[in-house]
């Protein structure tokens, strides 16, 4: 059996029985059922574990995690590192996704949301903020944004393409122009702007030219077809 295949055939056992209530097999009997070595089960188990799937512990062996869409938009976020996608599939992505989201957000953002939305934005334009710092309150800006639509699965979807960006951006750092930094503001501005209003077709004209800028920007730093 190759390792993908251990791989699934693992971690669908495992589901199948947190499904059903019973305790998760040992190592040991995932190597007896599996009929593969401890060693190779060992890798797996460890992969679930760093992806949060499951928890692994002495004594109490495995348990499942039930994660915060944050954690699962990590986890999303991980494996699409491991693959080589190009700018134009990035924002074709983004644009797809975070439209369908922005739809949601315009009618079922709340008081509060849209409050801490604004806080967020007053933090942002500071003056005197380094590239990196800017990016770093626009991401938790964004991820406001796509928290406000109420659908945690579209959420943590959008949230793993838009922290693959942000992850290229961090490592630019402070090599960013200045002029980028206060493209993105600007229009953080005016999503802002939009979302108060509910006017959803300038909350959408907002997102897309923003992402566009962060992929353009994105793919200068990394995000390359292989």
């Amino acid at each position: 059996m190759d390792e993908e295949s251990l791989f699934r055939d693992i971690h669908s056992h495992l589901m199948l029985q947190a499904r059903e209530g019973q305790k998760m097999d040992t190592e040991m009997k995932l190597a007896e059922r599996f009929n593969v070595s401890r060693y190779r089960v060992r890798r797996v188990l460890d992969i679930l574990s760093r992806m949060g799937v499951v928890h692994r512990a002495q004594k109490r062996g495995l348990t499942l995690v039930s994660p915060e869409p944050e954690d699962l938009s990590k986890s999303i976020g991980s494996q699409i590192q491991s693959v080589g996608f190009n700018a134009m599939e990035f924002s074709e992505a983004r644009d797809l996704m975070e439209s369908a989201v922005l739809s949601l957000t315009v009618k079922r953002m709340t008081p509060m949301q849209l409050g801490r939305l604004a806080d967020t934005f007053s933090q942002l334009e500071r003056v005197n903020l380094s590239p990196v710092a800017a990016l770093s309150i626009h991401k938790s800006f964004h991820s406001l944004f796509l928290e406000g639509c109420g659908n945690r699965v579209l959420q943590v979807f959008a949230a793993a393409l838009l922290s693959e960006c942000a992850q290229k951006l961090a490592e630019a750092g402070d090599n960013l122009p200045g002029s980028f930094v206060s493209e993105i503001i600007s229009l953080d501005r005016d999503l802002l702007a939009a979302l108060r209003a509910g006017d959803d077709e300038a909350s959408r004209a907002a997102l897309v030219e923003l992402i566009d800028a962060e992929v353009a920007a994105a793919a200068a730093y990394g995000i390359k077809a292989e």
